[in-house]
């Protein structure tokens, strides 16, 4: 058994495989090979559901009413939970996402979803030294740091304005009052971002 996981985001394809033996006469020549979603989101409520992997805020979903959908990370590398909230009518927008949980074990919860809305955004700014005797610098990224200086905090969407282009709109403020330095892993030593959060 294992899975597979073709494309990326909402519309990547994850599917677990299973295989086994043939029944009957045919055993001892036949394997069974069976594709299944990884998870199978089942909704038994009368009202639509949003849903989205923790913290990939642009790969959000809608679960209508009595619908079911199946359900793929949509960053493999990013945190393994659900979040949920109440979805809005007619361009209403959504509640606030209740806190995730995890699926990847048979469990029960008790969530509490319809908390009014509220939004936030993670600016990463990055940079790169190439080797210890030199400084960090965004100068210093490579061609495959596609993110480029500015961008969210998954590294997946560049803010290729600069500084500006992260300045918060108008109606919102940063939520921290000084950037907070992550290095990349072990592998990637190299590599480092300062991160701030702006909500309205």
């Amino acid at each position: 058994t294992g899975t597979v996981r073709l494309g990326w985001g909402p519309s990547a394809v994850e599917v677990c495989v299973s295989i086994t033996r043939g029944a009957g006469a045919a055993a001892e020549y036949s394997n069974v090979v069976t594709l299944a979603p990884h998870f199978v989101l089942v909704s038994e409520v009368a009202f639509p559901l949003r849903f989205r992997q923790a913290g990939c805020a642009e790969w959000e979903q809608v679960l209508p009413p009595a619908a079911r959908l199946p359900f793929n990370w949509a960053h493999p590398k990013g945190e393994r939970l659900i979040e949920l909230a109440l979805e809005g009518s007619a361009g209403a927008g959504h509640s606030r996402f209740c806190g995730g949980f995890p699926v990847d074990e048979v469990e029960e919860f008790l969530l509490e979803v319809g908390m009014p809305g509220e939004e936030f955004e993670v600016v990463s700014e990055n940079q790169r030294r190439l080797s210890s005797f030199s400084s960090w610098s965004e100068t210093s990224l490579l061609p495959t740091d596609r993110h480029g200086p500015w961008s969210d905090g998954l590294l997946e969407r560049r803010y290729a304005g600069g500084l500006p282009s992260v300045e918060p709109p108008p109606g919102w403020e940063w939520a921290d009052e000084s950037w907070s330095l992550f290095l990349a892993p072990k592998e990637q030593p190299r590599a480092a971002a300062r991160q701030a959060g702006a909500a309205p």
